[in-house]
């Protein structure tokens, strides 16, 4: 029975890393992706004049 729980125990600890892996990933890659959304953009919506 010991053994068992420890497995679990390992199971959830390995689990809780990678979700918070990915929650810290996120914004990375949401800053990321609106950088290029914005690159593409200046390249194709012609510049206003002022």
């Amino acid at each position: 029975m010991r053994n068992k729980a420890q497995s679990i125990i390992e199971y959830v600890i390995i689990i809780s890393v990678v979700a918070a892996a990915v929650v810290a990933m996120q914004t990375y890659f949401k800053r990321a992706v609106n950088a290029r959304l914005e690159e593409i953009k200046q390249e194709y919506v012609p510049k206003v004049a002022s």
